[in-house]
């Protein structure tokens, strides 16, 4: 089971970076905030950390985070 899971979010992982490499080209900025939310009922959990990760090292994008911190 970790395997298949394993494969399926490496496949996820590269169709995304296909749509958007399709879709904006090879050079991209993109953004995140850096909003978290601990223990919130009924929210299914995000990929956040690993997707910049991902997005950061692996494919070449350039990522920036904004601190959301007394922005209103």
């Amino acid at each position: 089971m970790c395997l298949s899971i394993y494969i399926n979010h490496q496949q996820i992982n590269a169709q995304l970076t296909q749509s958007l490499k399709q879709a904006f080209g090879k050079n991209i900025i993109l953004d995140f905030d850096n909003w978290l939310a601990k223990k919130v009922k009924y929210h299914e959990p995000t990929r956040d950390k690993s997707l910049k990760k991902m997005l950061k090292k692996e494919e070449g994008f350039r990522v920036y985070v904004l601190d959301e911190f007394k922005m209103s």
